[in-house]
């Protein structure tokens, strides 16, 4: 069974489009219509990390904080004209289309594809807007206002594997995520470390960053620094120097160069 909230607005609107799609007005007479709408075909798609570059929206911040969050694919359920989209507990609802987007939250999305412009119609919690294809993405909650994306065997590819030091001279080895050693009281990570005999990278720029320097190749602590931005502060002591610098991407790895995969 199609489980369809029937959200206030959604219910207007569902009730008008009905109404249009039998009623029109002629020389100020009312004429029944029984001509047949056309079919829907209303897109959608699942985004995860896997097709989350290919799906860029540009200037989006909310893109971008999804980009560097941890993300699976919602549920997606189409019931002839009728959209309902959610995800499972610990994830946040996200949606895009190819020029904006909207935080959906702990809520499931619903929406009407509306068949003459074929777009839906969805309720974002601030009114109905019209989504030409509505893609969506669950990103892990994680307590922390800055974004966090876990990188290991699983998905690092992904992420990296365009970045030419990546490619040439870490690929091919053994990779886990580090263990979180220390939380801040915001939720946010603060430190992180490898097992014995694993070397951890730090990585704050996927597509640029050179894993050759010994910049990377630290552990480095963290701060949330600005709810506003959603920028991580890295931190690493050298004698003598205190390194730092602001980014919106944060992520690390661990690498143990005496095992090939």
């Amino acid at each position: 069974m199609f489980l369809f909230s029937n959200t206030p607005a959604m219910k207007f609107y569902c009730v008008l489009f009905l109404l249009a799609a039998i009623l029109k007005f002629s020389d100020s007479c009312l004429v029944i219509g029984y001509s047949e709408p056309p079919a829907c075909a209303c897109k959608t798609l699942k985004l995860d990390s896997h097709n989350i570059i290919g799906n860029k929206v540009v200037n989006n911040s909310l893109y971008g904080y999804v980009f560097s969050s941890t993300i699976k694919a919602p549920e997606i359920i189409v019931d002839d004209c009728f959209v309902q989209m959610y995800c499972e507990d610990g994830y946040e609802l996200y949606i895009f289309d190819t020029d904006k987007g909207a935080k959906i939250g702990d809520y499931s999305l619903d929406g009407f594809c509306n068949p003459f412009p074929q777009k839906w119609q969805v309720d974002t919690g601030n009114g109905i807007e019209g989504y030409k294809e509505l893609k969506g993405v669950c990103a892990l909650k994680t307590g922390c206002a800055c974004p966090f994306l876990q990188l290991d065997s699983s998905n690092i590819d992904v992420y990296l594997g365009e970045n030419e030091s990546y490619k040439n001279h870490i690929k091919g080895y053994a990779i886990q995520a580090p263990e979180v050693t220390q939380y801040k009281e915001d939720g946010c990570q603060h430190r992180r470390q490898c097992p014995e005999g694993w070397q951890i990278y730090t990585v704050w720029n996927p597509s640029g960053q050179n894993f050759l320097s010994t910049v990377a190749n630290v552990t480095w602590t963290s701060d949330c620094t600005s709810q506003k931005k959603m920028e991580w502060t890295r931190y690493y002591w050298q004698p003598g120097v205190t390194q730092y610098s602001w980014t919106t991407f944060l992520s690390a790895f661990c690498v143990d160069f005496s095992r090939r995969v």
